[in-house]
Order: structure tokens, then C-alpha cells, then sequence
């Protein structure tokens, strides 16, 4: 049995959410196009991965990790970097800067934990039921 946070349904739901979130966070205050991309290339490999694995697990995981590992390092970026200013002025947007910080800082956790539990999965499934 796959961990919840291995399983594809949640890569798909993830990916999903992450695109749509900010794009609605950046609705009518759009901001230079790669940082807009960086969030949906990330959402579109959860998603990708996340197809394959449903599909096969076993040859789809590989893309599901790329996703994650993807992911995981985008939102690496993204929390230090609105921490990092968290004390100046608030940007733009209709989300306060201190809860937008606990978001991403929620979803850099869960993306880590995707990562780790999908590479945990992949291990298991190596190893087999009957080794130790």
C-alpha cells in the first residue's frame, strides 16, 4: 500500500491546486511571466508525474519525484525569499504577506513530505514485501 502523500491522487490534487492558487493570488496584478511559469511547470510536472504513476507505478514514479523534486525547490525559493522581507512593507495582493508566508511555508512542507514519501515508496517497492 502507497503512503498518502506517495500516492498519485495527491501529486494530481497538488499540482492542480498549486497553478490554480497563483493564478488567482496574481489576478489582475500580474508579475514578470517567469514567475507566473514557475508555479504552473511545476503544477503541469505534479500532474504528468502523477498520471504516469496512476497509469504504472513503476515506470510513471520517476516522473512523479521529478515533480516533486521540481516543486520542492521552487517553493524553497519562494518561502526564504518572501521570509526574507517579511519585516518590509507588504507587497501587492489581496492575501496579507505574513499569512502568505504560512502558506507557502505549508506547501513547501508538503511538497518535501511528497518528495520524501514518494522516494520512500520507490525504495520499498524495490526492496519487496518479503526483504527486510
Amino acid at each position: 500500500m502507497i503512503n498518502m502523500l506517495a500516492n498519485p491522487s495527491f501529486a494530481l490534487g497538488f499540482g492542480i491546486f498549486l497553478a490554480l492558487a497563483e493564478t488567482c493570488r496574481r489576478w489582475g496584478d500580474w508579475p514578470f511571466l517567469p514567475f507566473l511559469l514557475d508555479d504552473w511547470i511545476a503544477g503541469l510536472l505534479l500532474v504528468h508525474g502523477a498520471v504516469r504513476a496512476r497509469r504504472d507505478w513503476a515506470t510513471g514514479r520517476p516522473y512523479q519525484v521529478a515533480g516533486w523534486g521540481f516543486t520542492s525547490g521552487m517553493m524553497y525559493m519562494s518561502f526564504f525569499g518572501h521570509l526574507e522581507h517579511l519585516s518590509q512593507p507588504p507587497e501587492g495582493g489581496w492575501v496579507p504577506h505574513g499569512a502568505l508566508v504560512g502558506i507557502i511555508g505549508v506547501l513547501f512542507a508538503l511538497a518535501l513530505t511528497g518528495l520524501g514519501s514518494t522516494l520512500l515508496a520507490a525504495r520499498v517497492a524495490a526492496m519487496g514485501p518479503d526483504d527486510p
